[in-house]
């Protein structure tokens, strides 16, 4: 698969606050510190309003670095305005939204599976599985190969698959199956060539395999990607007409016939628009390519049920996932993860009159000497992952649990993104070594499994970012903050609620006891303080 891939420049969230901000209580009114914005600027949380301005205050001349609004205040970022109440900044913040899904149901890896009844794939296989559910993940897209299963029309070998699938259900996993890719005696072209990166000469071939597997599993696995970065032709849809990219009409066809074959032998199934390659490096871009797609059949949209997409920025990769073309040496196609999904889901609105569902079937970084440190990596899946989160991405599918083997010379930069060092054999004893990055995973669902996406308290135009996470059945949160610009860990204020207390730890591998976390305390002025860098700190926040 393309592992394409950003290397994370990771910044510090800092935020400079002056003492003389006046804050008071509103007359007959009880009013405490609620969370702020990041920089000082109070927001409003829906059981507990933050403090007023003073209507008192009405200093002509305030200090350096501030603005007179109803007294001074910390001016909005980046051009932004006050709004009439002087209470937050315009284009600041984003909007809090329904409380999502939790986060422990989304987690996922993307692996090939191995198969065979040797006792080194068996091995590898047991350890594989323990170790993806010992990670906390719980949603595993694999390939479930058309040439493999069905070598011959109509005669079908389904014994790996159902490996698989058991598994799966074993470790009380969620499976996207990848439904891929052409087949010798599916299409002339590829027989001519030998390769199976070709789509059928008839469409229906491969979604009668579609709905065998579907039908075969229907209740065990019900979520199915059709085919996989098929925008990007000289690699895995090898359409002559159309090389080195895709073709959206042929892939339009497919696609159509596959999720209506799907649909009627199991009703319940989700098919998803098969994962594209973000950016039109050399080929046409995921937004083009979808749009073109759904144009070609003008019914495409009836049957599917989500989205599957890849936000590699560049490829090979080096660039973080809040790249945009205003990061120096960032080209102008750059998009901010968290962008890639708003400006996707433009293009569903505009193309179908409505959104989809969704869901990141491979991202991940290469680790390589002169960009990505292991390090880097783990900031990275952190910080791709709560920006993913915040837009409500459905499945997170890393890629991949464990390094290739290095003297495998098929696209070097694709052997080092696992969360594990290769290891040639673990049936000898020996077991593949975690990365900083499996650690971060792990961390982050023990941290954030239980708990939703609630909101945003920073700008996207701002290098600070600030998401909140809240307990669905609970009233604790927990603060994730990172600064995409700062060299050094920097502090960052907030405001916090009243009668909360507040724990913070690095979020690579933090503590399991958060009473071990260290206390963060008020200052004088009342903001609570949190030194914040390019690794992403968690902030535990209790009701005491």
């Amino acid at each position: 698969m393309n592992r394409v891939v950003w290397s994370v420049l990771v910044l510090t969230l800092s935020v400079t606050l002056v003492n003389s901000c006046t804050r008071s209580k509103t007359s007959g009114t009880s009013t405490t510190p609620d969370v702020g914005s990041g920089d000082g600027t109070p927001l409003v949380d829906s059981g507990d309003m933050g403090p007023e301005l003073s209507d008192t205050a009405s200093q002509t001349a305030c200090p350096s670095g501030m603005v007179d609004c109803q007294g001074c205040k910390v001016p909005c970022d980046l051009g932004g305005a006050w709004d009439a109440t002087c209470s937050h900044c315009l284009d600041q913040q984003t909007p809090a939204s329904p409380l999502l899904p939790v986060v422990g149901l989304r987690l996922g890896l993307s692996i090939d599976v191995p198969h065979g009844t040797d006792a080194k794939t068996q091995a590898w296989r047991a350890w594989m599985w323990n170790e993806v559910e010992a990670l906390g993940v719980r949603v595993v897209r694999h390939d479930v190969i058309w040439a493999q299963i069905e070598p011959v029309q109509g005669q079908f070998s389904w014994t790996a698959e159902d490996e698989t699938v058991a598994a799966l259900k074993a470790h009380q996993i969620r499976g996207i199956g990848l439904l891929g890719y052409g087949n010798l005696w599916a299409s002339k072209y590829a027989a001519a060539q030998n390769d199976t990166m070709v789509p059928p000469d008839n469409p229906q071939d491969f979604a009668d395999f579609a709905a065998a597997a579907a039908a075969r599993y229907a209740g065990q696995l019900d979520d199915w990607e059709v085919w996989n970065e098929q925008n990007a032709g000289y690699r895995f849809w090898k359409d002559p007409k159309t090389l080195p990219s895709g073709n959206p009409k042929t892939y339009a066809a497919l696609l159509l016939a596959t999720g209506k074959s799907i649909h009627e032998v199991a009703p319940q199934a989700r098919v998803a628009f098969g994962g594209l390659f973000y950016l039109p490096q050399a080929i046409i871009g995921a937004e083009v390519f979808t749009q073109q797609a759904l144009a070609a059949e003008p019914t495409l949209g009836d049957h599917i049920d989500a989205l599957a997409y890849h936000p590699y920025a560049v490829y090979p990769p080096h660039l973080p996932p809040e790249a945009s073309p205003t990061t120096p040496g960032v080209p102008a196609m750059a998009v901010p993860l968290d962008q890639t999904a708003d400006r996707l889901q433009g293009v569903l609105q505009n193309s179908l009159g409505h959104t989809l569902p969704l869901w990141i079937t491979e991202v991940g970084w290469p680790q390589t000497e002169d960009t990505n440190t292991a390090q880097q990596i783990a900031q990275y899946l952190l910080r791709s992952w709560a920006l993913a989160l915040s837009r409500d991405v459905q499945a997170l599918c890393w890629y991949t649990i464990m390094d290739q083997d290095p003297s495998n010379d098929n696209y070097p930069w694709e052997k080092s993104f696992g969360l594990y060092s290769f290891d040639t054999d673990v049936s000898d004893g020996s077991l593949p070594q975690p990365k900083p990055a499996a650690l971060a995973l792990r961390a982050m669902h023990r941290v954030l499994g239980a708990y939703g996406f609630a909101e945003s308290l920073a700008g996207r135009s701002s290098a600070r970012h600030h998401l909140v996470f809240a307990r669905p059945d609970g009233p604790d949160r927990v603060h994730v903050l990172w600064d995409e610009t700062a060299a050094s860990p920097k502090p960052a204020m907030f405001w916090p609620r009243s009668a909360h207390s507040y724990r913070m730890a690095e979020a690579l591998d933090p503590p399991e006891d958060v009473t071990a976390w260290a206390p963060v305390a008020l200052d004088a002025q009342g903001h609570l303080t949190v030194q914040v860098g390019q690794t992403p700190v968690y902030v535990q926040e209790t009701p005491e």
